[in-house]
Formats: C-alpha cells, structure tokens, sequence
C-alpha cells in the first residue's frame, strides 16, 4: 500500500491470495495509517479484487479501479518496483547460512529503511517516515545489515557456569518496541529472541574509495558529454564525497603519527670548504714561422692567451705513399666543399661526422713522412677547439709535400 501525501510505502506479508487473507493485512494497514493521524479519502487498485475485500474498502472509504490491463493508471505499480528492488538488494546481500524462509521478518527493517530514503510528496524536504511517524532516533534505534551473522549474548542466569557466554544467530532488525535492543534468531533453539549485546559478524568491511574502474567511466562519459557539447554532472559528487573523506582519513592518520623530518629545510653548511677546481681552456696551436701560408682565405677569430702547445717542424720528406695520397686527396675535397651543407644520410655526411679523427690521423701520417717533430696527445686535445687552425695546418703541411716532391 502506497499514501500519495507522504509518498510511504506499508507492507505485509500474505500466506495465500485468499479473499480472507488480504482482507486482514488491508485492515492491518489502515488501521497503521489511523493510528499515524491520517484517513484515506479514497482507495485506488486494480479491477481484480473479490467481493468481501471491495466491502471492507467501501466501509472505510471511497474505492475506485483501474481501466481493466491498464496497470499505469494505477500510482503504486510504481511504489511496488520500488520496493521490489530495494528488498532484493537486500535478499542478495544475505549470508549462505541464512535461512530463505525467515525472509517475512526481513519486512518492518526493510519498509523503514525504504521510507527513510524516500522524500515525501506534500514535504519533500522531509522523508516519508518523517511524516508519518516523526523523525527516526538513530540513538535508540541503531541499525545494521539485515540478516547479518551474530553472536548474541546469554544473561548469566540463563546459561551454566561452564558455557559459552553466547550462541550463533542472525539479525533479523531492530526492535521498535525497545531502546538499543535487536530482533535475533538463535541457531540453536530455533526462536526469536530479543538481545541488547550483540557482535555483529560481517564477512568483510570495506572502506569507500574510487577506483580505477569509476575514474575510467567518469572519463568516457566526460569524453561523450564534451563530444555533445554538454557537461557531464555524473559522479561529481561521489568523487567530491569520497576526496573529502580521503582528506579526513589522512588527516587522523598524520595527527597519531610522529612528526616526520622536514626535508624542505636546508641542510647544514659544512665548516670545511670543498677545493675549488678552476678549469684552463685549452691552447691554441702555434705555427711554425717555417710553414707557408694557405692558399684559401680563412677567417680570422680573436686569438685567446697562447699558452705551450706543440709545434710542427719540418726537417726532410721522403716519397709520398699512394695510401697517404688519398689521405690527402680525401681531405682536400673536404676542404673545398666545406661551405656546402652535405646532403641526408650520404658518404659526405659520414665523413663530415669523424672529421676529426680523420685529420688527426692524417696530420700523424704527414708528420711520420715529413720527418716531423709532433707531440700527439697535444694535438688530439687541441684538435676540437682549434678547427679552422687544423685545417690551414694540414693544407700547409700538404703544400709543402708538394714543393718537395717538384
């Protein structure tokens, strides 16, 4: 049974369809809503209903039927889903080892908890409990998972000196007629019982967080509401809850542990200064007054403070070799394609890549010919910073050779 005003839904269980059956948990509800201060005006259901339940209904007041297998016309089709829902979320949540045929007194817990989360209609600031009954105490009515494994515990004067101090049972609900008290059935006896200590024993108790299933849905479903041209207001508010709850939880959790360390405060100046390594450029090379100068024009760069560098000195030549020949010959087209940037991934490319290592190899060669006095540890450290230099070096050196071999 559904009251529009307050949007309160009423159940009873039935043993059978009978005529006499509904006729009593249809008075058992009205007589529910009598006592909560309201008288229904007017009784709506659907067009199969027997003879002694319309007579019962006309006596307490107005009925009227539905369209025959038109079910929309009638407002509690829906406030039945409703219910129907919420009380198989609850069946499922039951442990193996509850028994099926307790689930009749599963009803007053799950018809409370569905009125709590329901707004009423005339007030819906309020929830449909609330304005029938008033508002619910939680002090003197705690809550807990229907059908949930207890242990409930046996007075002192009902057990022996050597037994447990309580048996195996389930939760059935709390008890409305007392404060802080819970409807058991005991495993043992078979009967219902009303306990005030109870432990309660949950298979396990999670804690809420957002996984990383809810922050992949929230993202596609941002992704189609932005695809739309719309905004997606879908879990905004769970992800906000569950961030604040976070916050709270690490917020307990740095209060109860020690002060750690800061490690954004600077350390210490140590008292004894690390040496200080000062770094000397390398020197230019020197040439000999001896060498000629270049036939190309090279640009000239400011020269830095000359410090010792090894010196080249020609004394005699011998024949040129072929291999050192094409040495030459390979430097000397270099040289003159210098200006022109080497295409993608070509000989000249690579050859412009170990330009150096040529040069030093074939300035050695040069010098081992000429019969000259070079130091080679000086030179390759002099080579890199000395580019421009190396080359007028190795185009006089190259210049000479030839002079000699005229």
């Amino acid at each position: 049974m559904v009251e529009i005003d307050s949007s309160g839904i009423l159940v009873e269980p039935l043993k059978d369809r009978t005529a006499e059956e509904m006729k009593r948990a249809y008075l058992l509800l009205i007589e529910r809503l009598k006592r909560a201060g309201l008288a229904p005006e007017k009784h709506v259901m659907d067009n199969e209903v027997s003879e002694e339940l319309r007579d019962a209904i006309e006596n307490e007041c107005k009925l009227e039927l539905v369209p025959p297998g038109c079910h929309r016309r009638n407002v509690a089709e829906v406030a039945i889903k409703t219910f129907k829902a919420h009380f198989i979320a609850i069946l499922a949540g039951l442990p193996t080892s509850f028994p099926l045929r307790l689930w009749d007194e599963l009803l007053p817990q799950a018809e409370l908890t569905v009125n709590i989360l329901r707004p009423s209609h005339a007030r819906p600031k309020v929830s449909a409990h609330t304005y029938l009954f008033g508002p619910f105490d939680f002090n003197r009515t705690p809550l807990a998972p229907i059908g949930c494994e207890t242990q409930c515990h046996v007075k002192p004067g009902d057990r022996g000196t050597w037994e447990e101090h309580s048996v195996d049972g389930w939760f059935l609900g709390s008890s409305l007629d007392h404060y802080r008290a819970f409807r058991c059935y005991i495993k043992s006896t078979k009967a219902r019982r009303v306990c005030d200590t109870v432990q309660f024993m949950h298979k396990h108790i999670t804690q809420p967080a957002l996984t990383q299933g809810n922050v992949v849905s929230k993202a596609a479903h941002d992704l189609i509401k932005a695809l739309q041209g719309k905004q997606n207001w879908l879990g905004d508010e769970q992800k906000h809850d569950l961030k604040q709850l976070s916050a709270i939880f690490q917020d307990v959790a740095q209060r109860t542990t020690p002060d750690a360390p800061d490690e954004t405060k600077p350390l210490p100046t140590p008292r004894v200064q690390p040496p200080r390594v000062v770094m000397k450029r390398p020197a230019e090379l020197q040439l000999d007054s001896r060498v000629h100068l270049p036939r190309v024009e090279v640009q000239e760069t400011e020269p830095e403070e000359p410090e010792e560098a090894p010196q080249l000195i020609v004394e005699s030549g011998q024949n040129m070799p072929k291999r050192l020949q094409r040495e030459i010959h390979a430097l000397r087209a270099d040289q003159d394609h210098a200006d022109e940037p080497p295409a993608r991934c070509t000989r000249s490319r690579m050859r412009k890549a170990s330009s150096v290592s040529s040069m030093a190899r074939a300035m050695c060669i040069a010098a081992a010919v000429a019969n000259c006095c070079i130091v080679p540890k000086q030179t390759a450290a002099h080579l890199k910073t000395c580019y421009g230099q190396v080359w007028t070096l190795m185009h006089s050196v190259t210049v000479i050779m030839s002079d000699r071999r005229t």
